[in-house]
């Protein structure tokens, strides 16, 4: 709590960290109908990319995958 009251920048909860994980929260119940493990597997790298690229607003997601998968 000091800190939060030395540094004015610093949040006082973690409310956006947890809406950045909210999505694939959420999607673990639609993983189970993806038709197999590795298709899963598969779509969770993804969704977990794509958080990533969404958490850091200067990169595109599109450009990322196409600059790692292509």
């Amino acid at each position: 709590m000091m800190r939060c009251l030395e540094d004015g920048r610093l949040l006082w909860d973690n409310n956006p960290a947890e809406n950045a994980i909210r999505p694939i929260t959420l999607g673990r119940k639609n993983y189970l109908f993806c038709g197999n493990h590795e298709a899963a597997a598969n779509m969770s790298v993804i969704c977990s990319l794509l958080a990533t690229c969404k958490a850091h607003h200067d990169v595109n997601p599109r450009d990322y995958l196409n600059d790692t998968i292509a």
